[in-house]
């Protein structure tokens, strides 16, 4: 899957929503292509323009402890976001997908 972007909406009156009554909330939401990890921090371009409010990373295939893909779960540690990249760190071999959202 390439990266994708995308923009949702939501009205009031929606369970868990906080604003205003009839007040629509726009948000923008990142999903990067699959990346391979390299034992250091990777950056992924998410194209806000600014800081996302949140970002996480999801494994999709393990680490084999020598640098290869396998069945082993990475550790995962998160950098710097910025108003350009998503920073994050896991073991080398693992692959992961990238989600932001702004």
């Amino acid at each position: 899957m390439p990266n994708s972007a995308f923009q949702v909406q939501l009205y009031s009156g929606h369970s868990g929503f906080s604003g205003a009554s009839g007040e629509l909330s726009t948000f923008n939401v990142f999903i990067s292509s699959e990346i391979t990890a390299n034992g250091s921090e990777q950056s992924t371009p998410h194209g806000f323009g600014s800081t996302p409010i949140i970002a996480w990373a999801i494994c999709t295939t393990g680490h084999d402890n020598a640098g290869g893909a396998g069945t082993l779960y990475p550790i995962i540690s998160t950098g710097p976001h910025d108003s350009t990249n998503c920073k994050f760190t896991l073991t080398a071999g693992a692959s992961y997908r990238v989600y932001a959202v702004k």
